[in-house]
C-alpha cells in the first residue's frame, strides 16, 4: 500500500470512527490495568479496582481520562490532513509530555497516569495513522521496529508467566478418606510459593500427625504439577469444634516441598495442642 493510498483510507469516516474508538478503548483498559498493578486505591474502598480506573462513566476515579482523551482526539482525527512538520511536531509534544508526567508528576500525583497513558497511546496511535516513511527517515523507522518488537517479546512473555502460573482448580478436596479437606489454592509469584490451605477434620493420635500430613502432602503436591523453581506448601488447621471441644480453629503448622540440587526435600513444621 503506497502513502497516497494509506492517506486516503484514513479520509474515511468509517475508518476514523473504528480507529478512535479503538483508542478510547486501549487507553482506558491500559488504565485499569496500570492502576491494579501500582496498586492504586479504590474509590470506594472496594475490591473493583481495575472497573474504578478503566470506566470513565459514573463516578469514578477514570473520569480524569476525559480532559486528555478529548485533547488528543481531536489532533489524532486532524493527522491525516496535516503536513510532515505538524506531526513530528505533535508527536514530539506527546513523547515531552509523557516523561515530564512519568518521571515529575505521577509520584505526587497519582492520578497524573490518565494524561500520560493518553498521551502514550495518542503517540502509538499517530504511528498507525501516518506511519514514518523510511527513505524520509529511516534511523526512525528502524528504531520503531526495535522498540515494538521488545514491546511485543515482553508482552507474550507476560501473558505466557501469567498462563503458566495461573491458579489451579481444585481437583479433590477430600483427602486421606475424609480425613484432610483442601479449601482453598493460592499462587504467590513475588516469593514463588503454591499454597495449599487444608483443614485437619479429624482428632488423631499426636505422633500420627506429621507422619499422616506427609503422607497427604505427597500425594496432593503430584496432584498438582507446576514450575518446579516454586515452593508448594501446606498450611494446614484443625477445627477443633467438629470434634466436640470449644477451642476455636488454630493453625497446626505447615509442611513444605522443594527442590534443593535436584533433589525432592518435604519439610514438615506441625505442632498439635
Amino acid at each position: 500500500m503506497n502513502s497516497e493510498t494509506y492517506k486516503t483510507l484514513f479520509y474515511k469516516k468509517s475508518v476514523i470512527t473504528l480507529l478512535l474508538l479503538s483508542y478510547l478503548i486501549s487507553i482506558n483498559i491500559l488504565a485499569g490495568y496500570i492502576a491494579v498493578w501500582l496498586k492504586f486505591p479504590s474509590l470506594w474502598g472496594n475490591s473493583q479496582i481495575f472497573l474504578d480506573y478503566a470506566m470513565p462513566f459514573g463516578l469514578t476515579w477514570a473520569l480524569a481520562h476525559w480532559p486528555s482523551m478529548v485533547l488528543l482526539s481531536i489532533p489524532l482525527l486532524l493527522l491525516p490532513h496535516w503536513n510532515a512538520k505538524s506531526i513530528q511536531r505533535f508527536r514530539l509534544i506527546c513523547l515531552c509530555l509523557f516523561f515530564i508526567l512519568i518521571y515529575g508528576v505521577i509520584e505526587k500525583i497519582p492520578f497524573a497516569l490518565f494524561p500520560a497513558v493518553d498521551l502514550f497511546v495518542a503517540l502509538f496511535f499517530s504511528l498507525i495513522i501516518v506511519p514514518p516513511d523510511y527513505k524520509e527517515n529511516p534511523k526512525l523507522v528502524i528504531s520503531l521496529l526495535i522498540f515494538f518488537s521488545f514491546i511485543l517479546f515482553s508482552c507474550s512473555y507476560y501473558i505466557y508467566s501469567k498462563w503458566q502460573h495461573q491458579v489451579p482448580e481444585i481437583i479433590k478436596s477430600n483427602l486421606m478418606s475424609g480425613l484432610f479437606e483442601l479449601k482453598e489454592i493460592k499462587v504467590d509469584t513475588n516469593y514463588k510459593k503454591m499454597i495449599f490451605s487444608i483443614e485437619l477434620k479429624q482428632k488423631i493420635p499426636q505422633e500420627n500427625v506429621c507422619q499422616s500430613a506427609i503422607k497427604m502432602s505427597s500425594a496432593l503436591f503430584n496432584s498438582y504439577q507446576f514450575d518446579k523453581s516454586y515452593k508448594k506448601i501446606a498450611y494446614i488447621i484443625f477445627n477443633s469444634k467438629q470434634t466436640g471441644n470449644r477451642e476455636p480453629p488454630y493453625p497446626l503448622g505447615e509442611l513444605e516441598q522443594y527442590e534443593e540440587k535436584g533433589i525432592l526435600q518435604i519439610g514438615c513444621y506441625l505442632k498439635y495442642k
